[in-house]
């Protein structure tokens, strides 16, 4: 099975294996982000803390303080049990599109962004994710006792710090998309260029 997997990863996916998970990952956002977080927000009246693009402490104690009286805790497992799949997903594909760019197109920016560790970058924020999603859970059934103003800005702070990885993410992907289409079209130009023969002495 390893053996499988590092094959895999060495030629990289191919393009219409990359093509079917595209799609898979436009469906889970779009499941997301049409279905998931209106169902959620239609009965609450604010999007899944976790959808939110800047949350501070005041944000999310006025929140929580407005939720009192709704099945929260509910509305949210239940969004929580959609988007963890979609977290995974994206992840997932957003490293196999990295190395589905530079397999086809190799350059040495890519080889030291690997060297460094680029990859985990998806791996990182989906983690994040799930950090916080436990971290909403403890505040919402009160399992932080008088730790209550410390798990608050714990949550804030990994929901900021998620959202600075996934943009962080999304930029190197826009960034390998872009030095790929630029390399592919300097090296499409370089092959039909005319060969200019030696002269003769």
């Amino acid at each position: 099975m390893m053996a499988r997997i590092a094959a895999w990863w060495a030629s990289g996916p191919s393009h219409r294996t990359m093509a079917i998970l595209l799609i898979g990952a436009a469906a889970a956002l779009l499941a997301r982000w049409a279905v998931a977080a209106p169902m959620f927000s239609q009965e609450m009246g604010f999007v899944p803390f976790d959808l939110q693009p800047r949350l501070n402490q005041g944000m999310l104690v006025i929140q929580l303080g407005a939720a009192r009286g709704h099945p929260l805790g509910a509305l949210y497992g239940a969004f929580v049990m959609a988007d963890i799949p979609v977290s995974l997903v994206l992840a997932f594909v957003t490293v196999a599109f990295w190395r589905w760019l530079h397999v086809r197109t190799p350059n040495r920016v890519y080889a030291f962004l690997t060297a460094g560790g680029v990859m985990l970058l998806p791996i990182v924020a989906a983690m994040l994710e799930m950090t916080e999603h436990r971290a909403v859970f403890s505040l919402l059934y009160q399992r932080v006792g008088e730790a209550y103003a410390d798990a608050i800005a714990f949550t804030v702070s990994v929901h900021n710090v998620k959202v600075a990885m996934a943009d962080l993410r999304d930029a190197v992907t826009l960034s390998f998309m872009a030095s790929t289409a630029v390399l592919a079209l300097l090296r499409r130009k370089l092959k039909r260029a005319p060969q200019t023969p030696p002269e003769q002495t």
